[in-house]
Parts: C-alpha cells; sequence; structure tokens
C-alpha cells in the first residue's frame, strides 16, 4: 500500500511486500495489523517501525466522516493510549484513511467480497 504525506501530498510506498488486514467489529472493537516483506536495498518508510505496524483497541464513527480508533495494544508504545482520527472516503477501487502514520494517509486497494 501507499502512505501520502500530510503536508507534501508525495505519496510513497509503506513497504514491499506488504500483507495484512484492517478490522472493524459491530461490537466496536478494531485492529490494523501489515507485515511487509524482507528490507530491500532502498529505504521504505515501514523501516522506522522495524516493518511492522500492528494496533488494536476500540473505535466510533464521528459525523464528519471519520472513524477514532481508541488504541489499547501497539508495537509502537508511544501508540497506547492515543485517539487516532481518520478521514474515510472512497474513490473508484480504492479506500483511503488518514493520517495513521503521523502526518500521512493510508490508501489500499479494495476488493469487493460476495
Amino acid at each position: 500500500f501507499t502512505v501520502i504525506s500530510g503536508t507534501s501530498h508525495k505519496a510513497e510506498d509503506f513497504c514491499s511486500g506488504a500483507t495484512g488486514q484492517i478490522l472493524y467489529q459491530e461490537s466496536g472493537y478494531m485492529s490494523v495489523s501489515i507485515n511487509c516483506g524482507p528490507q530491500g536495498s532502498k529505504s521504505e518508510v515501514a523501516d522506522a517501525s522495524g516493518r511492522v505496524l500492528f494496533y488494536a483497541g476500540s473505535f466510533y464513527l464521528t459525523e464528519k466522516n471519520e472513524v477514532v480508533h481508541n488504541v489499547n495494544q501497539s508495537t509502537n508504545q508511544k501508540k497506547i493510549g492515543k485517539n487516532i482520527s481518520l478521514c474515510i472516503k472512497t474513490e473508484r477501487n480504492t479506500f483511503i484513511i488518514g493520517p495513521a502514520i503521523e502526518g500521512h494517509s493510508i490508501q489500499f486497494s479494495i476488493a469487493c467480497l460476495d
């Protein structure tokens, strides 16, 4: 997937070989889990986080088309106990949320499942 800087709007790959998922449950809980492939020859955004992104907690939706994640577990200790507000929108076959990583939004390609 791609991260888009909140200040410069420059798109960069988060990491090569990314796999993972974002889960939202009706009960109000969510989790984000992204694993990256082996580090390549060039620097990537994910290198700063050990090429893994994970956090979980509760969430709620606002009237402004935002979802707020209340982080209670994370691979980044600084995120625990914090709220992460994300703007959600869809464009064509893409789901866009941000900022999930300080000053960035994350853009995912999505597929509809029956």
